[in-house]
């Protein structure tokens, strides 16, 4: 066996064996950094506070239908274009279709998006989803779609960097949606982009709650065990996003959770760098 194609990774306790790498790290110049400063939330999408603008420019909402659906990231590869990076369950069985999607961007408001000037529209023209994913357990829950044009960077539409190392026990991290602002209220989406910020748990701590149904290898959760505010419906495929050296690297994608809002489990994200060190993002989008 060619030791050199093994990679072992040391992190948070364990070891983990993964598949042989087949990219280098993804570049993270000219990314991550939003025009505007941030300013620490006073409470804490259930139980988030409003985003401002140009706060989150990689954050993208995805409409099946002309109807939104999920949420997104939006990324840059390494040969210049952009993708979005969301959840495969976001676009799994009768939502595979790209000609279905749309791509909106550059705006935290979704019902004055068109009259945002920044905001911009591309059209899906190819989906990528982890050939591994399973719909009944959501490991390898991730998904790379293509636009059908160029996007154009501007103070409220710019990339996330990805990120190029495990996410740490502890670490603070901020998760974004539009989605269901009531536990209680199915149909309480949010017109306007909610945030909430998070720490990052020890694999031990996802285990006790979640049992066999987390993966430690695919997944990831972050969250407050006194809190009970986060991520719920259509706020799946938005981000996990870790700050790092004044940058936003995306680590997580929003992918499940028991009832959201209404109990102390920590929502369950993919781990992105799982991805990128299998080479699978390298494979499919050049990231």
């Amino acid at each position: 066996m060619d030791i050199s194609r093994i990679i072992f990774l040391f992190n948070l306790g364990f070891l983990c064996l993964l598949q042989p790498a087949k990219a280098s790290l993804p570049l993270d110049t000219n990314c991550g950094v939003p025009q505007e400063p941030h300013v620490p939330p006073v409470k804490r999408i259930v139980g988030g506070q409003e985003s401002l603008p140009f706060n989150w420019p990689w954050m993208a909402a995805l409409k099946v239908d002309g109807v939104f659906q999920c949420g997104g990231t939006l990324v840059r590869t390494n040969n210049g274009s952009h993708v979005i990076l969301t959840a495969a369950h976001c676009v799994d069985g009768a939502f595979e279709n790209p000609a279905r999607w749309e791509v909106r961007m550059g705006f935290v408001s979704r019902n004055g998006a068109i009259y945002n000037p920044y905001y911009q529209s591309r059209k899906v023209i190819q989906i990528h989803k982890h050939p591994q994913f399973s719909p009944s357990t959501l490991e390898n829950d991730i998904a790379v779609l293509t636009l059908d044009g160029v996007v154009n960077e501007t103070m409220a539409v710019y990339p996330a960097c990805v990120t190029r190392s495990m996410h740490a026990a502890g670490e603070p991290c901020v998760t974004l949606g539009w989605g269901q602002v009531d536990a209680n209220n199915l149909d309480s989406n949010s017109d306007r982009l909610h945030e909430i910020y998070k720490y990052v748990q020890p694999s031990v701590t996802c285990s006790g709650a979640f049992g066999t149904a987390f993966n430690k290898i695919s997944m990831m959760c972050a969250g407050d065990e006194h809190k009970t505010q986060g991520p719920c419906l259509r706020d799946s495929g938005g981000p996990l996003l870790c700050a790092r050296g004044h940058k936003w690297y995306l680590t997580g994608i929003i992918s499940w959770s028991f009832i959201c809002g209404l109990t102390y489990d920590p929502p369950v994200y993919t781990n992105v760098f799982q991805y990128v060190v299998s080479g699978w993002l390298s494979d499919v989008a050049d990231i």
